[in-house]
C-alpha cells in the first residue's frame, strides 16, 4: 500500500482513460496506473449475487471492477490463471476471484469456470474466471477476509478510482505530473486524492485515539507514581534514621543498608506490577479479540515492563536511600 496515490474520479476522466495513462507513463517515477470502481480500504463495497450453474443457490460476494493494470498496481499475487488483457475480447466478460471466493463457491480448478452474476435480475450476466489472486486485506483487520470478485472494467457509468504507483523518492515530481495531466483533461474540476496507506490508517481511527489516551494517562500515572515513591522514600528514610545509624555503627556496609531500604519498596512495586500485569493481560486480550487478524502477547512485553518498573523505582527512591545510607551515623543518633 506504500507509495500508491488514489484519485477520486467521479466520472471526470471517462473516455480519456488511455490518454491519461499515456501522459503519466512518460514520467520515470510513475510505475503503474489503473482504474477501478473499488480499492482496498473503502468503508464499504458493493455486493453481487454469485452462483455456479443454473441450479445452485446464489451467495453475496464483495464486488468491484478493475482494469488490466490493477493487479500490478496493487501488487496482487496471481496464484492461478492470468491477468486481464485489454486486447483480449473475451476478457470483457472475465472475472478474477480471491481465494476466499473460490472456497465459498466450492470451485475446484476455478480458472475457466462460468459464474452467473445476479441470477434472475435484469442485469444478470455470465462471466468466466480468468484468474485467482492470493487473499489480501481490503477491509479493516477487525474483519475476516471476505470473498471478492473483481470483474473487468468496461463502461463509464460508475464512480471509479485512479490508483497510481509511484517510485520511492519520486513523489514530488510525480505529483506535479499527475496534477498537470489531470488539468489537461479536466481543467474545470480540482483533483482530489489521498494515499492508500493513509486510507488504511483511517480504518483504525478509534485505535489511534485510544493510543493517544493511553499514552497521556500512562505518562501521568508514571509521574504520579514516581512522585509518590520519592515522597515515601523521603519519609521512610527520616523514620528509620536512628536504625540506619545503629546498623552503620555495628558494621553494616552502605550496600547492605541500601538493599535493606530498597527491600520494602521492591515488595510494593512487585505487588503492584503483578496486579497490573493481570489486569493488562486480561484487558488487552479482550481488546485484541475484536480483530479477526491479530498479534498475541509474548513474554518480552512483560519483561520490558518489569525492567521499566525497576528503572522507575531506582530513579525515584535511590537518591534518598543512598543519602540515608551514607550519612553520618553519629548525627543520626544524636538528632534522634
Amino acid at each position: 500500500k506504500e507509495n500508491v496515490l488514489v484519485i477520486q474520479n467521479d466520472r471526470e476522466i471517462e473516455e480519456e482513460r488511455l490518454r491519461f495513462k499515456e501522459i503519466l507513463s512518460r514520467h520515470s517515477g510513475i510505475l503503474d496506473v489503473s482504474f477501478s470502481t473499488g480499492i482496498p480500504a473503502l468503508n464499504r463495497f458493493m455486493v453481487r449475487d454469485y452462483s455456479v450453474g443454473s441450479e445452485s443457490s446464489a451467495m453475496g460476494l464483495r464486488w468491484f471492477e478493475i482494469d488490466e493494470d490493477f493487479v500490478n498496481t496493487m501488487n496482487l499475487k496471481l496464484i492461478d490463471g492470468r491477468n486481464f488483457q485489454a486486447n483480449m475480447a473475451s476478457d470483457s466478460m472475465g472475472i478474477i476471484l480471491n481465494e476466499q471466493a473460490v472456497k465459498e463457491l466450492g470451485l475446484t480448478e476455478p480458472v475457466g469456470k462460468e459464474i452467473i452474476i445476479n441470477k434472475g435480475a435484469d442485469d444478470k450476466r455470465t462471466v468466466r474466471v480468468k484468474a485467482v489472486v492470493q487473499d489480501f486485506h481490503f477491509e479493516s483487520m477487525h474483519n475476516e477476509i471476505k470473498p471478492l470478485g473483481m470483474e473487468f472494467l468496461r463502461g463509464y457509468s460508475i464512480k471509479d478510482y485512479i490508483s497510481v504507483k509511484i517510485a520511492p523518492g519520486k513523489l514530488e515530481s510525480a505529483l506535479e505530473q499527475i496534477e498537470e495531466a489531470w488539468h489537461i483533461l479536466e481543467p474545470q474540476v480540482p483533483i482530489t486524492y489521498s494515499f492508500l496507506d493513509s486510507d488504511f490508517d483511517a480504518l483504525y481511527h478509534s485505535e489511534k485515539q485510544l493510543e493517544s489516551v493511553f499514552n497521556i494517562f500512562s505518562t501521568l500515572s508514571v509521574l504520579i507514581a514516581g512522585l509518590g515513591l520519592f515522597g515515601l522514600a523521603t519519609y521512610t528514610a527520616q523514620q528509620r534514621k536512628k536504625e540506619i545509624g545503629i546498623r552503620k555503627i555495628l558494621g553494616a556496609s552502605v550496600t547492605n543498608l541500601i538493599l535493606v531500604l530498597l527491600k520494602n519498596f521492591s515488595m510494593l512495586a512487585l505487588i503492584g506490577l503483578v496486579l497490573a500485569t493481570i489486569a493488562i493481560a486480561l484487558g488487552a486480550e479482550q481488546w485484541l479479540s475484536s480483530f479477526a487478524y491479530r498479534t498475541h502477547f509474548g513474554l518480552e512485553q512483560f519483561l520490558i515492563a518489569f525492567m521499566a518498573t525497576g528503572g522507575i523505582l531506582l530513579v525515584s527512591v535511590f537518591h534518598q536511600v543512598f543519602k540515608a545510607a551514607t550519612g553520618n551515623p553519629v548525627e543520626a543518633i544524636k538528632n534522634e
